[in-house]
């Protein structure tokens, strides 16, 4: 009877756990976004204002390249813009434009203002022969990139990015610079967006469990998403906790070594942390996910 009985619970999990796969494959919708054309600031230092319009692709093409994310065609508000004769990012933010916006179905504005992107000549210490010069190239991307919420109109998030490309490779000449910052400032956008949407993991289910009935793996969302196949990510747990006005956030585990199939992360628990991770769930606490944002983390998030 109880061979039975763990047979029977082990089903009803499985049935569980794929029941939460079907539903983040099938009844998540994509969070829609529209591209508002790049501006540089006043004063920019850049080669080729044309650079800006490179720059508003790759970042629309990193917000692409995540299943979460539809962005809307460009063309619907282009059209916008000529009719209202639209001359920067800041006009663009006004109760009618944030009204069509709506209409046309985007959730999210995402906006840019590039500050810099100029190759120059320069000089550093060869570090093959101390105390000898190399003459070279070098190049400096300085931009940042928000997400406004079309409902409120409000900004959400505001991304610098300073990129520099100044390493003897790079050096070489003037288009390797100028290439090189730029795919540095495309893996910094990637890391960014992901480090976003981090906030909107959460505990799905409780996975396989031992013989105390505690949890060795965790399921989560954020799969090909957040976090992809193999990613060698460390996710802290966070219970809340306030102290008169202040609220602060109390570790109580780490999930390691994900596993993503159809959306859904399975993440080992270490021991110690289970009973914790397991009470937290059970009792409803929230539950805070933050990604561990060490910077040799962050140079395997992309």
């Amino acid at each position: 009877m109880t061979k039975l009985k763990l047979l029977g619970a082990f089903l009803s999990f499985s049935l569980f756990a794929s029941s939460i796969v079907k539903a983040q494959t099938t009844d998540t919708a994509k969070v829609h976004i529209a591209v508002l054309p790049f501006v540089l600031s006043q004063g920019a230092l850049i080669g080729n204002p044309g650079d800006v319009v490179t720059i508003q692709g790759i970042v629309a093409a990193e917000f692409t390249s995540l299943s979460r994310f539809m962005v809307l065609n460009r063309a619907d508000f282009q059209k916008i813009i000529d009719e209202q004769k639209i001359q920067s990012s800041e006009q663009f933010l006004n109760g009618q434009i944030v009204a069509t916006g709506k209409q046309i179905g985007a959730k999210y504005l995402v906006t840019g203002v590039v500050n810099e992107y100029k190759v120059t000549r320069t000089k550093r210490f060869d570090p093959r022969h101390p105390g000898q010069e190399i003459s070279g190239f070098a190049c400096d991307l300085k931009m940042n990139f928000g997400v406004i919420d079309v409902e409120t109109g409000q900004s959400l998030f505001i991304n610098p990015i300073n990129e520099s490309a100044n390493d003897p490779v790079s050096m070489v000449d003037s288009a390797t610079a100028a290439k090189s910052a730029m795919a540095n400032m495309q893996t910094e956008i990637g890391k960014k967006i992901k480090l976003i949407l981090a906030g909107q993991m959460q505990i799905e289910a409780l996975g396989t469990l031992d013989k105390e009935g505690l949890p060795k793996t965790v399921l989560t969302n954020g799969g090909g998403d957040i976090i992809k196949d193999g990613d060698k990510t460390k996710v802290i747990l966070n219970t809340i906790q306030k102290v008169g006005d202040l609220v602060r956030y109390v570790p109580i585990g780490e999930l390691t070594h994900p596993k993503v199939q159809n959306q859904i992360v399975e993440w080992e628990v270490n021991k110690k942390e289970a009973k914790a991770i397991s009470d937290a769930f059970k009792s409803k606490t929230t539950i805070v996910l933050s990604i561990d944002t060490h910077q040799s983390f962050l140079d395997k998030l992309h």
